[in-house]
Parts: structure tokens; sequence; C-alpha cells
């Protein structure tokens, strides 16, 4: 057993190891969140140099004369490759010394002419303000102090005016607002939200952008961000000793109402709106229609309902706006096509024709309506010989109809008349397209 004086000491002692073994934990603790977010930066790297080398395709011809046209202008002194990606799944740039610009396959051609320039416009404003090396060294702080809130907070105000930023310099081009929102808005519907966070597109406040830019005013001045970068690191570090700063955006109250997915209403099916008044909390906004039954789903999203084909007023209200209204058409679910083995007709090898089991619908629009086919008619007509006609209730094969579809030769004609089917809102069916098959 030690001395009573060794005892002494051990327990004079113990608060201080006490102390010290707290320290340790802290800045164990402090390097395991480093080296984690250090990690995903190295995916994010890793995944941004896959995209460059696989999946690519170039774009069509005029794109890229738009694109080396606007880099000219611009004075973007660094070469820029513009590629389509199958991987990718949204517009995104990045790279510094050799930056990239990635569409997603299919995006462009969706769009019209004056978009993509307004999208190109936007993605060469982020180069030419070097904002992928900005975003870089913004990671860094990130990782380095992600144990205080108000880092996250005060990165995520940058990144926003990074995006207004460039929204402005899209403007100053001669770019038409509302060719340019709705550019943005054609690119959220396409895109699917990534995990990827590495590059500069950040869209969680595009609401906000596009009542900016379609009041294109009250856009602030912010074209001299990057050289104001090292203030706003120093701001940075010194939130994670407790000073904190505000941002304070302001703007006229713009009303935004806009059919998500067509510019005309359907009957039968939800129609999905979105609604938003620029410096207006969604809960103080009221949507309401005499012609359309209008369902609220929250965060300035609503869903229209109609009943019958004609024209649909949707107002827009509540305290400290003026009163807003909206007319949109009310159509019928366009005709979907009747087809066989995914063709409305034409040649059709024996085997295969004696092996389906009935007709399929395509449908015509955006929306996945539910139409079933009621009736149709066959006539087969055997080579050198006389016509043969089934009737058939429902999409499939009744037993008749089935034995004359098994009798098909190389040579035979089978037409499919008479052909109807009931959408969504319909109170009688519809005549749809009749089908033509030559078996051989």
């Amino acid at each position: 057993m030690p001395p009573a004086h060794a005892r002494a000491r051990l327990r004079s002692a113990f608060p201080f190891l006490l102390s010290n073994l707290r320290r340790v934990a802290i800045v164990m603790a402090w390097l395991a969140g480093v080296l984690l977010l250090s990690m995903r930066q190295l995916g994010h790297y890793f995944f941004l140099s896959q995209l460059r080398v696989y999946g690519l395709a170039p774009p069509e011809e005029r794109w890229a004369k738009l694109l080396d046209k606007r880099v000219k202008e611009l004075q973007v002194s660094r070469p820029v490759l513009f590629m389509e990606s199958a991987i990718s799944n949204s517009l995104i740039t990045f790279g510094h010394w050799r930056p990239c610009i990635l569409a997603p396959a299919g995006l462009l051609a969706g769009l019209t002419p004056g978009e993509v320039e307004a999208l190109l416009l936007h993605e060469l404003a982020h180069i030419k303000r070097h904002d992928y090396l900005v975003n870089l060294l913004q990671r860094v702080v990130e990782t380095l102090l992600f144990y205080h809130p108000a880092i996250w907070w005060l990165s995520g105000k940058a990144r926003q005016l990074r995006e207004e930023s460039c929204d402005e310099l899209v403007l100053a081009r001669g770019i038409d607002p509302a060719i340019y929102s709705q550019a943005l808005l054609q690119v959220a519907k396409f895109s699917q939200p990534s995990k990827y966070q590495f590059v500069m597109n950040a869209s969680s406040h595009l609401s906000t952008r596009i009542h900016k830019i379609l009041n294109a005013a009250s856009l602030p001045r912010r074209g001299r961000l990057p050289g104001a970068f090292p203030w706003l690191m120093a701001l940075l570090v010194l939130t994670s000793l407790g000073a904190l700063t505000g941002f304070v955006l302001g703007g006229r109250h713009t009303v935004s109402i806009a059919a998500d997915k067509m510019n005309v209403l359907y009957v039968g099916v939800d129609n999905p709106l979105t609604i938003a008044v620029a410096g207006i909390p969604n809960e103080q906004v009221q949507v309401s229609s005499r012609d359309v039954k209008i369902v609220a789903l929250g965060e300035g999203r609503y869903v229209a309902q109609p009943a019958m084909p004609g024209n649909a007023a949707i107002r827009v209200s509540g305290k400290g706006f003026p009163e807003r209204m909206a007319n949109f058409r009310v159509k019928r679910i366009p005709d979907p096509v009747a087809q066989i083995e995914g063709v409305p007709g034409g040649a059709l090898a024996a085997e295969v024709f004696k092996n389906t089991g009935g007709l399929s619908l395509h449908s015509n629009s955006d929306f996945d309506a539910d139409c079933s086919i009621t009736f149709f008619s066959v006539v087969h007509v055997p080579k050198g010989q006389d016509p043969i006609e089934s009737t058939n209730a429902g999409a499939n094969y009744s037993e008749q109809t089935a034995r004359l579809i098994r009798r098909a030769q190389a040579g035979d004609v089978y037409y499919f008349d008479n052909v109807r089917c009931r959408c969504p809102g319909d109170v009688e069916d519809r005549p749809i397209n009749a089908l033509v098959f030559k078996i051989r």
C-alpha cells in the first residue's frame, strides 16, 4: 500500500488528469469529424473525376457554337469542356483550371434555344467568377469548423448569394426573365435530388430566385462577391468564436402561379401547381377557385382537380400583397394510342403476333392517366379467303378473338377497328385509333 503522502499527491493530481482526458476526448472527436468530412469531400472529387471521363457525348453543333460565342463575349480565359452526360442527372459545372459543363442526356432536346442560352450563361458566370475554387476553399473551412452551426448557416447563405449573382449576370446579358425562369423550372423538373453537393448549382431556394428574376429590378448587385472572398472567409472563422452575421434580403411581393407539368389543366387527374409570393410565408397565402377543386399539399405546392372541360380561374390572396388571378384552360386527357407489342400497326412476325394477349395503351401526356380499353373489333383477312370478324369487350382478347389471332399466317391482314377507351373524367367511351397489321 503506498504511503499516505503518495496517496495525497495522487488525489491532488486527479482533477488535472481528468481535465486533460476531457481535452483529449474533445480533440479526438474533432479529428474524427474532420476525417469523416474529408473522406466525403474526396468521394465527391472522385465522382466528379469519373463524370469527366465516362458516359460523355458531344452536344448538338448549334449548342457548341452558342457556348463558344458566349465564352468569347464573357472573355472566359480558360477552355471550357461542354458535353452531355449519361451519368449525371443535373446540369453541373465543375473544375477550375479545366472547367467542365455537363448537361444530362436528353435535357437540351426538351429546351428552346433561348432557354439553353440562358442556362449556358449561368454556368459560364460560375466559371468567370471562379466559383468552383471559392466553393472548394469554403468546403475546407466547413470541414475544419464543422462543429459550429453558424458556419453551416453562413456558408449556405454564401452559396445562395453566388447563385443570385450569376442570375444577375444572365439578366444583364439581355436574357428575358420569363425565359430564364422557365429554363430553371425545366431543369428542376428534369433533375432528381442528388446527394453530391460539390457542384455550384444548389437549388434549395429556387422559388426565391425565380421571384427575384421575374422582378429583376429588385436583384441586389453582388458582382463583387469573389473579390470579397477573403473577408467572407474571415467572417466564417469569426463565427466559430461566436460572431454572427445576418443577411437581409428584400424585394417586392411577386406572385408566381405555375402549372408544373403542362400549361393547361386536365380533367380527372391531379394537376400539380406551385404557387408562391415573394416575401410572404406559404402558410399566409390563400389559394381558391370556383371552377376547380384546390388541394393544398404544403410548402407552396397544390393540386388542381377539374371536373369538366372549359376554363378555370385560380385566385391567390392574402395579407400584405395584391390579389392575383390566373386563368387556365381545362381539357380532357389527350387520347392515348392503342398498340400491340408497342406499335400501332405495321408488319409483325406471325409467331410474335400469335403470342399477344390483347391491346395496350400508350399515354400521350405527362400524366399517368389510368385509361382503359372498353371495346374493339377484329377483322381477320386470311390470304385468299373471306374475312372473319370478332368483337371484344375490354383490352384482353376474348376466346373467339384469341382463336382468330392464333390462325395468323404470313400474308394475312388483321384490322383492329372501333377501338374505344375511357380515361379519368370521361362520362362515356371515346373512340381512338384503329390498327392494321400485316403478318409476315
